[in-house]
């Protein structure tokens, strides 16, 4: 009877090492998790940049710079700066401040793949012969 009281306490200790090494790898995955969790997943984080890309690393007319301020207020209507899927805008931040005549260039700064801000910039001369000498020139046969 002592063997067979020894035996179940061996077994019992077992268990409750297997339950603990169990619930030890549950938290260490729920922890690992929250550490890479950005809140969106990977078909998310491009619908999101995608709303944005349409105007990102080329001439913009002065339409278009205005049709991304907009794009930016209404995705951050009812969010805080900081908050995950906040855009904050650098540079030319003001639709009034947009000339008809002036093109301008949009920047996307990006964190953990998200685009976090944006900068409009006006063009100037000098930046509009070096973005011109830039882009491939088309041939007409």
């Amino acid at each position: 009877m002592e063997n067979a009281s020894k035996a179940l306490i061996i077994a019992g200790a077992i268990l409750l090492a297997i339950l603990i090494i169990g619930l030890g790898i549950f938290i260490y995955r729920q922890a690992a998790n929250t550490v890479s969790d950005t809140g969106m997943d990977q078909l998310s984080i491009q619908q999101f940049n995608g709303q944005f890309e349409n105007y990102l690393d080329k001439q913009l007319t002065s339409t278009s710079a205005k049709a991304l301020i907009d794009t930016i207020k209404t995705n951050n209507a009812g969010k805080q700066s900081g908050e995950s899927g906040y855009v904050s805008i650098t540079g030319v931040t003001d639709k009034s401040a947009i000339k008809a005549s002036s093109k301008y260039e949009a920047t996307a700064t990006m964190t953990n793949g998200i685009i976090t801000e944006i900068n409009i910039k006006k063009i100037t001369n000098t930046d509009h012969e070096q973005l011109e000498a830039e882009l491939p020139k088309k041939r007409v046969n």
